[in-house]
């Protein structure tokens, strides 16, 4: 597949629109976020529209919907909070959803939830929280304390962020019955990220033809995340 139109000038836009099962994401951005402070979380960035459409397609329109009912969803470097928003808007029925970074990304988000949450009720359920990968999980009790059902990471797989710290806490967030979903583009030096990954955890690549036929390209793939069970039996010793 050959790199596509929605790839270009992303990040040069005021604001991302995105249309995701009938609905318009309307996401404010902060070009040269990196020069002012906020880092890379500033951007909508290229795996989480990936996952957004493969969210769309494998289960919009209320498909599988006892998958979320009553469930907890935590989101792991939400940035603009795209990832989180369309998360809240398919999986319908889910109890809390909590949408996590680092503090100086956190209006970002909760103004992109705020616009949006006129089209998607569910927005309501969405709490916005600080938290810094590697801190202790179990101060984090508002709105919800982990383990959570289902964990969300777009984006967040690359050589210049703490890679230890996020495998430490995906380990730490989730349990027997949590399922890790992560959009990630295909990055040079994160090799021991992945490494310790597969040593924790069970690891699935979303087949090419679960995604969306436009929104895909051979460089950013879909992965689901389980917990082995000598990483269960680590835990609990």
């Amino acid at each position: 597949m050959a790199t596509l139109s929605w790839r270009d000038g992303r990040g040069n836009q005021e604001k991302y629109l995105l249309e995701v099962d009938g609905v318009e994401l309307d996401l404010v951005q902060k070009k040269l976020g990196e020069l002012t402070g906020l880092g890379t979380g500033g951007n909508v960035w290229n795996a989480v529209i990936v996952f957004s459409k493969w969210i769309e397609k494998n289960y919009g329109g209320g498909r599988h919907k006892d998958l979320w009912k009553g469930k907890t969803i935590m989101e792991l470097g939400s940035g603009t909070g795209m990832g989180g928003i369309a998360c809240a808007h398919i999986m319908k029925g889910a109890s809390q959803i909590v949408l996590t970074d680092q503090a100086q990304v956190l209006s970002i988000i909760e103004e992109n939830v705020a616009r949006n949450r006129d089209r998607i009720p569910e927005l309501e359920k969405v709490s916005v929280r600080e938290f810094e990968w590697g801190s202790d999980v179990k101060a984090f009790k508002d709105p919800v304390s982990p383990p959570f059902d289902w964990i969300i990471a777009c984006d967040c797989i690359a050589p210049i962020f703490p890679l230890h710290l996020l495998l430490k806490s995906m380990i730490e967030l989730s349990d027997e019955n949590t399922t890790i979903l992560i959009g990630s583009e295909q990055r040079q030096f994160t090799q021991s990220f992945w490494d310790g990954a597969r040593g924790a955890f069970d690891i699935t690549v979303i087949p090419e033809e679960d995604m969306d036929p436009r929104y895909c390209d051979d460089d950013i793939q879909i992965f689901v995340f389980k917990k082995k069970k000598q990483q269960l039996a680590a835990q609990s010793s």
